[in-house]
């Protein structure tokens, strides 16, 4: 009876380990496959998160570039808008000059003193000749300018737009996941 017993146990042994160890295997075997798919998931957020701070590095290296170009725009046109202030203001200085030497050349009377007032009016208008060029010269060059700074305006907002997706884009989670 003692062999009976231990044969029956031998063999129930047999029968029932092998289900024992497929249920563990079984049970082992998905729980490696969550940890891969989840190390999967997190391989992945990483990578798009580290390409996502590499964009955003590429982006602000540009906006910071292009507020310098709009600095060095704004300076430029400064100097244009004095330039043009200079020319107008030295324009009607000798536009004056040419005034004044006129009304006193009609109310003189000595030879003398005729001649040095034509020469000095000689003289006036002959500069005035030469800088009446300069205030268009220069309205040109601030129109220039201003336009150059309005393109590069543009191109400073269209930088900062892609910057604020892109932080909007970190910002959202991806479809089938939750913030943390």
């Amino acid at each position: 009876m003692r062999t009976c017993t231990l044969f029956f146990l031998s063999l129930a042994l047999l029968l029932f380990s092998p289900s024992l160890s497929a249920q563990s295997a079984s049970g082992d075997s998905r729980t490696l496959e969550a940890i891969l798919e989840e190390l999967h998931k997190l391989r992945e957020d990483l990578q798009t998160t580290s390409a996502a701070a590499q964009r955003s590095e590429i982006l602000l290296y540009r906006v910071r570039l292009e507020m310098d170009a709009v600095d060095r725009l704004n300076q430029r046109l400064e100097q244009a808008r004095r330039q043009v202030a200079d020319a107008k203001n030295e324009l009607n200085h000798f536009l004056e000059l040419k005034k004044r030497d006129e009304a006193a050349l009609d109310s003189v009377t000595d030879a003398a003193k005729r001649k040095e007032l034509e020469d000095e009016l000689a003289k006036v208008s002959n500069r005035l000749e030469q800088n009446k060029d300069n205030q268009p010269d220069a309205e040109s060059k601030e129109a220039a300018i201003s336009n150059d700074l309005r393109i590069e305006q543009g191109k400073l907002a269209e930088l900062e737009d892609q910057l604020d997706r892109l932080d909007k884009q970190l910002a959202s989670p991806r479809p089938g996941e939750s913030r943390r």
